[in-house]
């Protein structure tokens, strides 16, 4: 069924709405992805990432963009999850023992991502560290302070308290692979495993929940011969249960060749500026189906914006069906 004249109308006001009072936010899209993001009716994940950065402001985000929060988040749920020690956590980089900052330990910011110093990796000076740590806490005051101005509006991540935690590593001496689960309301939908995350060696590869890779030789990156390690499946059955409830979330876990560790929980992957593939269109297209879990779609909201999300309502029914689980 075609969208309503009126519908259609309410859609281009509210994107009109946020291109005048979130420019930022919109030109940032523009830059990293190429186009102009359809916020009012998003058609691909990227864009239904930005729709939940501006509309969506379920308080367990708050939780989910507190690394710290999420292992007690989680802990509470899967008690029997191993997860990594925290060994000290505080507010500033000139307190952080100094027998913490040396291999066999992982220091982070608790409201970031990619926000980590890895000693075993590269080991840095008593006053790099003191400097960068200063500069990661300065970065997220700053996103506080400039709110609606801020490009990237993951509004989740500026309520949290910064800290400072140091982790015990686990897995030393052992390869380590980054486990993701994307998950929409206890279904486990798309899976990849990582090699070297976030090095310049980093290798991924993309599996469905059955461990069947994706059909995409050229998305697989992972070397020849990788075998996809039991604890694949550890993490699809625990990220089925903690996202039981959510429209959407991805799921981050740690395994070595004995243990599957808890990670995060990410609510905006890659900020929505990832590649839009086949596999992701797949969880897009999931993620439509369950968005009225959502707390925009769950909750009261006030005037206008319930206007709005009625005709989105009325448009997700024409686009909803029976989505495959595979292309």
């Amino acid at each position: 069924m075609p969208t309503s004249l009126p519908d259609r109308a309410i859609f281009a006001l509210t994107n009109a709405w946020y291109f005048l009072t979130r420019p930022t936010f919109v030109l940032r899209y523009h830059r990293r992805v190429g186009k102009w993001p359809n916020l009012a009716t998003p058609r691909v994940q990227g864009e239904l990432v930005q729709w939940r950065k501006l509309f969506d402001h379920n308080p367990a985000f708050v939780t989910f963009s507190d690394k710290l929060a999420t292992k007690d988040w989680i802990a509470a749920r899967l008690p029997d999850l191993p997860a990594a020690e925290t060994l000290w956590v505080g507010d500033r980089p000139e307190d952080i023992p100094d027998a913490l900052l040396t291999p066999g330990h992982v220091i982070k910011t608790n409201n970031a991502s990619g926000q980590n110093y890895l000693p075993h990796r590269g080991e840095m000076s008593r006053d790099a560290v003191n400097r960068q740590f200063r500069r990661w806490l300065d970065a997220s005051a700053g996103k506080r302070r400039l709110g609606w101005l801020e490009q990237g509006q993951e509004w989740a991540y500026w309520p949290v308290a910064s800290k400072i935690f140091v982790e015990r590593q686990f897995g030393a001496g052992r390869p380590l692979i980054d486990i993701a689960v994307r998950v929409v309301d206890g279904e486990a939908v798309l899976g990849s495993c990582a090699l070297d995350f976030k090095t310049e060696d980093s290798t991924v590869g993309y599996f469905w929940p059955d461990g069947t890779p994706v059909d995409d030789p050229e998305g697989s990156t992972l070397p020849p011969g990788f075998a996809l390690p039991t604890s694949f499946f550890e993490a699809v059955r625990f990220a089925a249960i903690l996202g039981q409830g959510f429209d959407y979330l991805r799921i981050d876990f740690l395994a070595d060749s004995e243990t599957l560790f808890s990670g995060e929980i990410t609510c905006y992957p890659a900020s929505g500026y990832g590649t839009d593939d086949a596999s992701i269109a797949v969880v897009y297209r999931r993620w439509l189906d369950k968005l009225h879990l959502s707390w925009a779609l769950s909750t009261p909201q006030p005037w206008p914006r319930r206007l709005y999300l009625a005709a989105l309502r009325r448009w997700i029914a024409t686009q909803s069906g029976d989505f495959a689980r595979k292309p």
